[in-house]
């Protein structure tokens, strides 16, 4: 029962707000063009980490999985909160680590995107430390799956629907590890507002931006750190390591429309962009 609240509560909060709060959005000027150039609501992550915390607080409350709850809230929070300083003041002149790297190296300029990869890789060894302070390997391996899941989301959300669609195939693999046991109702929880946000995002109505492929990240890592054996963590950072080294020496949207497969399979992920209103006639 409480894995049903928690995926359903969470999602039915992201569809009857989405609305009202895609028009805050706008009317405080968050707005970005999208890839078709057109000015899109961004922030929604905002909305998904709002509409998951009652599902937390519940657990918390209640003293249901507080050992999953607490963990996943903290998450939720501060990733959300360092994606949303990025999407509010951020420099989209500058783009992926090694660019705000060389920013600071060669200008002496500290950008949003570094502070959000600093304060999150610092954040994320303090939540592994808190939840298996076992060995230094465990430390810095789960540390690691934290960080770098979290800003391989940020690299996909280039193209609608990418980081929700990602987000789901994996958190759908983290819930299968549970079987034949059931899996913690708390994982429930962000998939459900994923699933709320779809159409919003099919729709070209509003963008995840940082705060939302931040928070979904790592959420993600943070579930997969808890779920797994030692060795399925090092084997997922291994995957990261080389998504991470493969989007430095490539395009990750022209290795996409370069492959046909791929390019079908994403076209059908984003579903048809919206028809452009009729100009009426003179």
């Amino acid at each position: 029962m409480m894995s049903l609240f928690c995926l359903i509560a969470p999602g039915f909060l992201v569809v009857f707000l989405e609305g009202p709060f895609g028009r805050l959005l706008a009317r405080l000027g968050q707005t970005r063009p999208n890839y078709l150039g057109d000015p899109i609501p961004v922030g929604f992550g905002i909305l998904l980490a709002a509409a998951a915390l009652p599902a937390y607080v519940t657990g918390i409350v209640q003293r249901i999985e507080t050992q999953w709850a607490i963990p996943l809230m903290t998450a939720v929070l501060v990733f959300c909160a360092l994606g949303a300083m990025d999407d509010i003041q951020g420099d989209r002149s500058v783009g992926g680590l090694k660019g705000h790297l060389r920013e600071f190296v060669v200008k002496r300029r500290i950008t949003t995107g570094l502070v959000k990869a600093l304060a999150g890789t610092w954040v994320a060894l303090i939540l592994s430390a808190a939840l298996l302070p076992h060995s230094w390997g465990d430390l810095l391996v789960t540390a690691a799956l934290i960080a770098l899941m979290a800003n391989a989301l940020n690299l996909v959300d280039t193209r609608p629907v990418r980081a929700c669609a990602a987000f789901l195939a994996l958190s759908a693999g983290t819930l299968l590890s549970f079987l034949p046991r059931a899996a913690p109702a708390m994982l429930w929880a962000m998939p459900g507002t994923v699933i709320g946000l779809l159409p919003v995002e099919r729709g070209r109505r509003g963008m995840l931006g940082d705060s939302g492929a931040n928070m979904l990240g790592a959420t993600l890592g943070l579930s997969m750190a808890l779920a797994f054996p030692f060795w399925g963590r090092i084997t997922v950072v291994m995957g990261l390591v080389a998504f991470h080294i493969f989007t430095e020496v490539t395009s990750l949207n022209g290795f996409i429309e370069r492959h046909g497969v791929l390019r079908r399979v994403d076209a059908w992920i984003q579903g048809p962009p919206p028809a452009a209103p009729e100009r009426p006639s003179e």
